[in-house]
């Protein structure tokens, strides 16, 4: 039960970071939806299936390392 408190707390807490994007409340209702939607399943996939985990945490890191020193505007120096 926890769990899902947290997905729909992430979702909203995104909402609201946001809430000047949305033209009318069915809008905000929508995003919130579909965002705790799209968050609850892939906690279950995590939970249920743990390769799946570990193969978000690599693509996260491999991106997080590609955009680092894909950088044109950070020196060599900063890089290592």
């Amino acid at each position: 039960m926890l769990n899902n408190v947290s997905v729909i707390g992430g979702s909203l807490g995104k909402c609201i970071a946001d809430i000047n994007n949305y033209d009318s409340a069915s809008d905000f209702m929508m995003d919130l939806t579909k965002g705790a939607a799209i968050s609850g399943t892939f906690n279950y996939l995590i939970y249920n299936v743990p390769i799946v985990g570990y193969l978000f945490v690599t693509g996260g890191y491999t991106y997080t390392f590609y955009s680092i020193f894909s950088n044109k505007y950070s020196t060599f120096g900063k890089k290592v």
